[in-house]
């Protein structure tokens, strides 16, 4: 279940593509000249690496005892490893004797690295097999079919997961704090989700172009033009050319690999690397402040084996002026990384502090 750099030197940015002269201004130029990433990148006048995304040939399939390891690297050097192990759950009423028992991975050990990347990735707190199994058969079995059962419907709940992008792990925490019936938290779980809007910003003075998009969609980075980056501008004129002088941004590179540890082989499943990467410290010429005028995820690797589906998506919380008059934009970038497969789904999210005055720093 988890979705080189060429400088155009002193040249406007209406120069890198003329589809994005609407987004890209020629008085930024030269303090603000963006790098050129020539692999995967979400704006369109990059080019994207068709080998990358090619799904590999078929594993086996996990056993249990088998594990999966989720390791998370920061500019080449781990700083998180999570164990999941494979595990079976009871037959029961709803799966015939020639079925076999439902294999699916489960979350054993986190190991942090780097202590300041605890914060940083929100842990979640592992899921038994006991305590699965009595949530599919209390809760879930007779929402799904409308009998309470012995069944567990184990299949619907991994559907479940996949097409709303959330781990085990997450749904479980959510639904035991809730202490909502599952049909009502299931029915109003992704609409009570608390998305920062424009108006939200509007009473801090800025103008956020953009709060929550997609920047890789089954492996392959979006190169949508219209909805691949964001800004932040003062709310009294939002129009980005009129902003000069912006200086290049770009976050730490963070890798995601799942290494399958399987009876006879072992295989990286997912290898993806990506930072984020933008302009900051623009000024305007009548309105005091320095502002953030590009955001967006660029994606170096997205090495995707058959059988996982890895999407990402970006979003914009916590808008602030830290500064008073002298206007300073903070805002927190987070890119959420989801990976599903027919029999596990986890994802994480890394956040970025990004500030109109020093960019991007760690959070």
């Amino acid at each position: 279940m988890i979705r080189i750099a060429t400088a155009i030197a002193k040249k406007p940015y209406t120069s890198l593509h003329k589809e994005n002269s609407k987004m890209l201004s020629p008085k930024m130029a030269p303090h603000a000249v963006l790098s050129v990433v020539l692999g995967f990148t979400v704006l369109a006048f990059a080019g994207c690496d068709d080998n990358n995304t090619q799904p590999k040939q078929q594993n086996p399939a996990p056993q249990p005892g088998d594990t999966a390891t989720l390791v998370i690297e920061r500019n080449g050097t781990p700083v998180y490893e999570a164990v999941h192990e494979y595990v079976s759950l009871p037959e029961s009423e709803s799966r015939t004797a020639e079925q076999s028992p439902t294999v699916i991975a489960l979350l054993k050990t986190e190991t942090y690295h780097d202590e300041g990347f605890r914060e940083n990735l929100h842990p979640v707190d592992p899921v038994t097999e006991q305590e699965l199994t009595d949530f599919l058969v209390n809760h879930w079995d007779a929402h799904v079919s409308g009998i309470d059962d012995d069944g567990h419907n184990l299949e619907a709940f991994l559907q479940f997961l996949r097409d709303h992008s959330i781990s085990m792990e997450q749904f479980m925490a959510m639904f035991q704090r809730s202490g909502k019936p599952i049909a009502e938290f299931a029915n109003d779980l992704f609409h009570t989700r608390a998305v920062a809007t424009r108006e939200e910003s509007g009473s801090t003075g800025l103008a956020v172009a953009k709060f929550a998009w997609d920047v890789l969609k089954d492996g392959k980075p979006q190169l949508n033009t219209d909805g691949a980056l964001t800004s932040v501008l003062n709310a009294a004129d939002s129009n980005w050319s009129n902003y000069w002088n912006a200086q290049n941004a770009e976050s730490d590179t963070y890798r995601f690999i799942i290494k399958e540890n399987l009876m006879f082989t072992s295989y990286n499943a997912i290898d993806v690397q990506f930072k984020v990467v933008g302009t900051y410290g623009a000024t305007h010429p009548t309105l005091s402040g320095h502002y953030i005028p590009s955001l967006y995820v660029k994606f170096a690797k997205t090495d995707i084996n058959w059988g996982h589906t890895v999407d990402a998506d970006a979003s914009v919380s916590n808008v602030s002026n830290i500064a008073g008059a002298d206007v300073n934009p903070q805002i927190d970038f987070l890119v959420h990384i989801k990976d599903s497969t027919l029999i596990q789904c986890w994802d994480r999210t890394i956040t970025y502090r990004v500030t109109g005055k020093d960019g991007i720093k760690k959070l």
